[in-house]
């Protein structure tokens, strides 16, 4: 049986969360639904001494920053990375923690992009009564580049599951817990949005807590979501500085960030990943690209990636630039000829091979 290996990038998102060239302008569909929230001036809570327009304020003060500098950087990422390299800790916290928050409002405003749900129903198997695990092909692995919960939200819809850390157990993501390469699992590079690390990095606070409450949410519920946007971002900025002030001098400090991270970072989390994905690529021989453009900021990872595939034999890619990025694979590898790719530019689906479930 061939072992089949998805490298999803944004694209893969695109019909509910904005690419690069959208980033912008998704910030600002985000800025006017905290704009739109009628705070008042209730103290936020105990430990924060904000009142909720104050917290309110503040947050569409750090929007507006991200967006500014979104808009004179080739990318959030590029900002990121000038921010990490120049050790402004202070700042490049703030913006992983607008990310985590940005890209959790806009799912659960924005709902599910209907190619997942499309890619789960093609590939799942069995009754209803089996175990979630035993329903998903062995025979594929999922290394994503997103820091979305696209896939989460369609593995709680088609197993009727609410609780992030049944969908964990499914996928094998938690990445404290054991990893089985002979079974179904999928990888964020990037790590995750959708939760905190707790201040001695031991924990993952998860943000959501229904993943099936989201799309065409009524105002009372879609009140409420923002209402718990400003509070976590206000308790966020309160236990940084808490966390700054026990760390003093001391590199990036992991308590209270947000669970997203980027490539370049080197924590005990990004050192488990990179196991992961060597153990994957070493046991695939198919190669799915889909909505993945190789950045160059990602190009260390990349180019690991492409070393670790020892046993590559077929690489697929699905992009309506597929001709540039297979251009961009035969850089990392030289010894692929042209005929060991196939190449879609129709991306109304995620392709499935006809011998993917053999």
């Amino acid at each position: 049986m061939s072992n089949f290996t998805y490298l999803i990038g944004a694209g893969a998102s695109a019909e509910r969360v904005p690419i690069v060239s959208e980033f912008s302008k998704g910030l600002e569909g985000f800025r006017h639904q905290i704009k739109d929230f009628e705070a008042n001036e209730e103290q936020i809570s105990p430990d924060v001494n904000l009142s909720l327009k104050q917290a309110q304020s503040i947050l569409l003060q750090d929007i507006n920053w991200l967006i500014d500098n979104c808009n004179n950087h080739a990318s959030v990422d590029t900002f990121a990375k000038k921010l990490y390299s120049r050790g402004d800790i202070l700042q490049y916290l703030k913006l992983k923690s607008l990310l985590n928050e940005f890209f959790t409002v806009t799912q659960k405003l924005n709902g599910l992009d209907r190619r997942y749900d499309l890619f789960f129903a093609d590939i799942i198997q069995g009754d209803w009564n089996d175990e979630p695990n035993e329903r998903l092909p062995n025979n594929i692995n999922i290394l994503s580049w997103n820091y979305d919960n696209q896939i989460e939200y369609s593995i709680a819809d088609f197993f009727s599951i609410k609780n992030p850390q049944e969908t964990e157990q499914i996928l094998q993501s938690n990445l404290e817990d054991s990893f089985d390469i002979d079974r179904f699992s999928m990888v964020k590079i990037n790590g995750s949005a959708g939760g905190y690390y707790s201040k001695d990095e031991s924990k993952l606070i998860d943000i959501e807590n229904n993943l099936r409450q989201r799309g065409n949410l009524n105002d009372s519920v879609k009140h409420d979501e923002i209402r718990k946007t400003i509070d976590r971002y206000s308790r966020f900025l309160t236990r940084m500085k808490i966390s700054l002030e026990d760390f003093p001098g001391s590199g990036l400090p992991l308590a209270y960030t947000s669970s997203l991270h980027f490539s370049w970072e080197n924590n005990k989390w990004t050192e488990e990943i990179i196991e992961r994905v060597e153990e994957i690529c070493a046991n695939t021989d198919t190669l799915i690209v889909i909505g993945y453009s190789f950045p160059s900021f990602n190009k260390l990872i990349d180019r690991k990636l492409f070393e670790d595939l020892l046993n590559l034999e077929r690489v697929i890619i699905q992009s309506p630039e597929a001709r540039q990025i297979r251009n961009k694979i035969m850089n990392y590898r030289q010894d692929l000829k042209s005929e060991d790719f196939t190449e879609f530019t129709d991306v109304k689906e995620f392709h499935v091979p006809i011998n993917l479930l053999d």
